[in-house]
């Protein structure tokens, strides 16, 4: 089941229209149609409006290091919280990874100078989306699923 982005009422999938409002419901072949042949587009996941709206806040924590489990440990429910704690998850793996590197003189010095970069760019990106409401997967570490 699927959910209207206008109303937010429960559609039932394959419907073109919301039953409520009217508004046009995007398909799985609309989509398609609009890609490029060759690419794939980034998953984006269909939330329910209001589990979105009462956990972007708690999403955001997601981000930010191990802060990540308080999210986990709220609101277990929500998979909304869920989606974006995972993220944020394996982002924590990443820093943890880029700070054995670290260890190394010289080059490991440089490898997690520009990781840890990078890090901070996706960790503001998952931030960003959460804010919206959006379930975006990060950049090269978004396809990875710890929690389900």
């Amino acid at each position: 089941m699927a959910y209207c982005s206008k109303c937010g009422k429960q559609v039932e999938d394959n419907i073109a229209f919301c039953p409520e409002c009217g508004n046009p419901m995007n398909t799985q072949n609309s989509t398609a149609e609009q890609q490029p042949q060759g690419q794939t587009p980034p998953i984006v996941e269909t939330f329910n409006p209001t589990d979105i709206s009462e956990n972007k806040i708690l999403a955001c924590l997601s981000y930010l290091g191990i802060l990540f489990l308080i999210p986990m440990l709220a609101k277990p429910n929500s998979a909304f919280c869920k989606f974006h704690v995972n993220q944020g998850l394996i982002l924590f793996i990443a820093e943890l990874i880029l700070s054995v590197v670290a260890c190394i003189p010289i080059l490991g010095w440089i490898i997690a100078g520009v990781g840890g970069v990078v890090l901070f760019v996706f960790a503001i990106m998952g931030i960003v989306y959460a804010l919206q409401g959006k379930a975006k997967e990060l950049p090269l570490i978004g396809k990875f699923r710890i929690i389900k």
